[in-house]
C-alpha cells in the first residue's frame, strides 16, 4: 500500500513537472507568434524619432563618439546601430538586440511572477504581458523604449536577487543604476524607489549612519545627472512641458490659470524648476494631476474606437486586479513588495514632471510591474 501510495505521489510529481515545461512550452511559442504577427502587420520601425538614433549610430560608427554629449543617455540603442555599420549590415538588424533582451526579460519575469504566487499564475502572468501588443510592438521599433523596458525587468529581479539573501548584496543593486540611466533619462526615476527599497531591505545590515551617507551622495549624483540631462537643449528641456503646458508632448494647451512666475537660469535648469514650483504651486499641481491621468489612461482621442475599446478592458482588468492584490501585500514576497511598490507610487510621479507620449511608451516601464502584482489575483 505504502508502495502504489509512493508511486501515485511520484507519477503526480512528473505530472505536475510536465505540466511545467509544457506552460513554459506554450509560453515560447505565444512569444513567438506574437512577435512574428507584430512584424508581419508593422514591420520595423525606424521613422519618427528613430531616425535620430539611426543618424547618430552612424555618427558613432564614423567618429567613434557622440554627436553631443545628452546622446550618452541613449547609448545601447545608439551602439546596436553602430554595431550594424561596422557589420555592413542594415541596422534594421538592431531590433535582434531589442528581441534578444525582452525574450531574456520575459524569462526573468515569469520567475518573479512565480517567487510571488505559482506556477499557474506565472504563466498567466506572463502570457498577459506576451500577447499585450501595445507593449511588444517596441521590440520593433529602432527606438530606446524595448531595451530599456526589458532592463527595468531585468533590474527589478536582478535586485530581487541581491536583496532576498540574509546579507543582502546593495552594493550590486546600485551597480545595475547606470545601465538603466544610459539606456534612456527615465532611468533616473528608478533611483528614489531604489533607495527607499534599501532603506526597506538593508537598513540593518548597512546602518542608519551609512545610509543616510549613501542616500545624501546619491541625491546628489542623481540631481548632478538631471542638471546635466535637461542643459541639452531642443526636447532636453525642464521647463518647456510647463511654460507650454504639455500634457501629451510637444501638444501645447491653455489651463487658463494666469501668468507664470520664472527664472531664467538656463545653465541649471533644476534651479529653474524648483523656482516655478514654489512660485506656481496650483499650476504645477494642475498639470501633475492632467499628466498623471493621461500616463495611467492608455486610451487616446486619435485612436480608432477598437482601439480604445481594447485598451479600456485591458486596463480594467490589470488596475482591478493589482489593486486586488495589494490588498494581501502580506501574502506576497516581502522583498518584491519592497522593489516594486515604491516604483508604481515614484515612478508615474516622477515622469509626471515632463510629458507623457503619443502612445504611453512612458507608461510600459511599469507595466510588467503591474503584471507581477495582477498575478497574483487574477485566478
Amino acid at each position: 500500500m505504502k508502495n502504489q501510495l509512493g508511486r501515485i505521489c511520484q507519477m503526480s510529481s512528473q505530472w505536475e513537472d510536465f505540466l511545467s515545461d509544457r506552460k513554459r512550452l506554450l509560453l515560447v511559442i505565444a512569444y513567438l507568434i506574437t512577435q512574428a504577427l507584430i512584424y508581419i502587420y508593422f514591420g520595423i520601425n525606424t521613422s519618427n524619432e528613430a531616425n535620430k538614433y539611426l543618424r547618430e549610430g552612424e555618427y558613432f560608427y564614423l567618429t567613434g563618439n557622440f554627436s553631443a554629449p545628452k546622446y550618452l543617455f541613449y547609448a545601447p540603442i545608439i551602439l546596436l546601430v553602430a554595431a550594424c555599420h561596422i557589420l555592413t549590415i542594415s541596422a534594421k538588424w538592431a531590433v535582434l538586440g531589442n528581441l534578444v533582451l525582452n525574450a531574456f526579460s520575459t524569462a526573468l519575469l515569469y520567475k518573479l511572477i512565480l517567487v510571488s504566487s505559482n506556477a499557474k499564475k506565472a504563466f498567466w502572468g506572463t502570457l498577459i504581458i506576451i500577447t499585450f501588443i501595445p507593449l511588444q510592438i517596441w521590440n520593433w521599433t529602432l527606438y530606446t523604449d524595448s531595451i530599456f523596458i526589458s532592463l527595468s525587468i531585468i533590474f527589478i529581479y536582478w535586485s530581487y536577487r541581491q536583496l532576498n539573501k540574509k546579507k543582502p548584496n546593495w552594493i550590486l543593486v546600485l551597480s545595475f543604476l547606470p545601465l538603466l540611466i544610459i539606456a534612456r533619462p527615465h532611468g533616473l526615476l528608478f533611483i528614489p524607489p531604489t533607495i527607499i527599497t534599501l532603506w526597506i531591505i538593508a537598513r540593518k545590515q548597512i546602518g542608519s549612519f551609512k545610509l543616510s551617507i549613501i542616500t545624501a551622495g546619491i541625491v546628489l549624483i542623481m540631481l548632478w545627472l538631471l542638471n546635466f540631462t535637461f542643459s541639452g537643449g531642443g526636447d532636453m528641456n525642464a521647463m518647456k512641458p510647463f511654460v507650454e503646458e504639455h500634457i501629451i508632448c510637444f501638444v501645447p494647451t491653455q489651463t487658463g490659470l494666469g501668468e507664470l512666475q520664472l527664472l531664467q537660469e538656463p545653465n541649471r535648469p533644476m534651479l529653474e524648476l524648483a523656482y516655478y514650483i514654489s512660485h506656481n504651486p496650483l499650476h504645477f499641481l494642475t498639470l501633475m494631476v492632467l499628466k498623471l491621468v493621461s500616463f495611467f489612461n492608455l486610451t487616446r482621442t486619435h485612436y480608432s474606437f477598437s482601439h480604445n475599446l481594447y485598451l479600456s478592458a485591458w486596463m480594467i482588468i490589470i488596475y482591478t486586479c493589482s489593486f486586488l492584490a495589494l490588498l494581501k501585500w502580506r501574502k506576497i514576497n516581502k522583498t518584491i513588495v519592497a522593489i516594486t511598490v515604491p516604483l508604481i507610487i515614484l515612478y508615474p510621479l516622477g515622469a509626471s514632471f515632463q510629458c507623457d507620449d503619443w502612445h504611453s511608451r512612458f507608461t510600459m516601464a511599469i507595466i510588467p510591474i503591474l503584471a507581477i502584482w495582477s498575478s497574483n489575483s487574477i485566478i
